[in-house]
């Protein structure tokens, strides 16, 4: 101690010692400044946190920082002494090595000091406690605030995107399933599009964003593993042009951000291409006929209206089919059958074709078509590939019984022409059976009366204008003798 005169007196070496303890025990550690955060990536946890400070002037007295995040709310009261009571495992630690200044990035098993994960949408404030290194300092410090920060990320990405043909007939449809991201927190919606192929180059997340609500389908997030968005008839791309069979698409999911966990949209990977298709145009109205007495496939005239759209057809196939096997032929079937065993027919843009069989055309079983059995027609259309991608069976033709092959010359040599042109059916007659009493009659495939009259010349037209489409039979008698042939009106 000194005294009023400026002498030591008796205890002044304990005094001094003292004085120096107790110096020593209140030292601080140094004081971690200029504390900032900042969000550098979007994981929705803490690897999404920068914090950056400056070092205590005086590092050899911190024996170690500790940066703890504080929920806003609670930062005006948090001090020294709730920093000093937050349990381990609650803070990050930093050990001090010289430098001027540190910035580490959180563990993304941080927690808040409350033992929350750190998360998005949750605004933070930093602190930065200097633990006394027990040496140089006994007394912890704890640093000024930081900013406040909200972590904002980006929404989570659609993935596993997959478009494929619903496969409604005729109908320009698809459906586009995708899975949710990890966090679906982050999204207030999903938004189905669909490119033309030849423009996904060009389309980014810029460009899905300015796409009308017209020209995608709204999905609302509601936990679901994967989603399905049905494109049905009516819809469009995102140029807003409709659906259309035969043109390729490739669809995207645009993730919209919630706007509190997430502030930025994503647009996923384009999924896979797909063309759609419709199918063949199916034909109708399949008419068979007996047409000549051979006793083979080259007595059978087919006839049939074309399908609507042709250009969904390669090509038409006419397949002869026994009458006891008809009920069970289908388009399984029709598509199995070789291509030795049907007739094949070419679209051309007509609106009927007929065609007669070859001589040694065969049923669908490759057997020999014959008099005395029943058949009846089909005819498959086959899928041109592009617009279509599934053919189509018609129904089948009444059913036809080849007539006994010709054996007199009244049948061999009786007609030389039977056509029907423009609704006029012109029958021209051998001279030698002009001085015969020839009776014509013709009735439809039903029995039912067309008409009835003499034929007294050698070329006859007889008017079928008000005669329906369809097979027709014309008989001609002469005493005990007769003659018949098949024939078709198509309008």
């Amino acid at each position: 101690a000194v005294d009023g005169t400026g002498s030591t007196t008796g205890d002044g070496a304990s005094l001094n010692s003292l004085t120096i303890s107790e110096m020593v025990s209140n030292v601080s550690a140094g004081m971690a400044t200029n504390v900032t955060t900042a969000d550098i990536s979007d994981n929705g946890n803490g690897t999404d946190v920068q914090v950056t400070f400056n070092a205590a002037t005086n590092e050899n007295s911190v024996g170690q920082y500790r940066i703890m995040m504080v929920k806003q709310a609670n930062a005006a009261s948090f001090n020294l002494a709730a920093a000093q009571s937050v349990s381990t495992g609650l803070y990050s630690v930093v050990f001090p090595n010289g430098s001027t200044n540190y910035s580490p990035t959180l563990s993304f098993l941080a927690k808040d000091v409350s033992g929350a994960n750190i998360t998005n949408g949750q605004t933070y404030v930093t602190f930065v406690l200097s633990i006394a290194d027990g040496t140089n300092a006994n007394t912890n410090a704890l640093s000024f605030a930081s900013n406040s920060l909200t972590l904002q990320g980006i929404a989570g990405i659609a993935t596993g995107v997959m478009i494929s043909d619903i496969g409604n007939p005729g109908a320009p449809d698809l459906n586009v399933s995708f899975n949710k991201p990890t966090v679906e927190s982050t999204i207030s919606e999903y938004r189905v599009m669909l490119v033309e192929s030849s423009n996904t180059t060009t389309f980014n997340l810029a460009a899905a964003q300015a796409v009308t609500s017209a020209n995608y389908e709204m999905i609302s997030p509601n936990g679901s593993p994967n989603y399905t968005a049905a494109f049905t008839t009516g819809a469009t791309d995102v140029s807003g042009n409709a659906l259309m069979n035969g043109t390729t698409y490739v669809a995207f999911v645009l993730s919209i951000a919630d706007g509190t966990n997430a502030i930025s949209n994503t647009l996923s990977s384009g999924s896979n291409v797909l063309q759609l298709q419709t199918i063949a145009s199916v034909t109708t109205n399949v008419m068979a006929l007996d047409t000549n007495e051979i006793g083979t496939g080259e007595d059978i005239l087919v006839y049939f209206d074309a399908g609507i759209d042709e250009t969904t057809i390669s090509e038409y196939r006419i397949m002869i089919v026994k009458s006891a096997n008809a009920n069970g032929f289908d388009l399984t079937s029709a598509n199995s059958i070789s291509a030795l065993n049907y007739t094949t027919v070419s679209p051309s843009g007509n609106t009927n074709y007929s065609s007669t069989l070859s001589a040694t055309a065969t049923d669908v079983d490759g057997d020999a078509i014959i008099i005395n059995t029943a058949y009846q027609a089909f005819v498959l259309s086959v899928a041109d590939g592009t617009i279509a991608g599934t053919a189509t069976l018609s129904t089948p033709s009444i059913e036809l019984i080849l007539n006994d092959p010709v054996n007199t010359a009244f049948q061999q040599n009786l007609v030389t022409v039977l056509t029907v042109v423009n609704q006029q059916l012109y029958i021209n007659i051998d001279g030698n059976y002009m001085n015969e009493d020839l009776q014509l009659t013709i009735f439809d495939v039903n029995g039912q009366l067309i008409n009835n009259q003499n034929i007294n010349q050698s070329e006859n037209r007889i008017n079928l204008n008000n005669t329906s489409k369809g097979i027709y039979w014309a008989v001609i008698r002469s005493g005990n003798q007769l003659w018949k042939r098949s024939f078709l009106i198509g309008k």
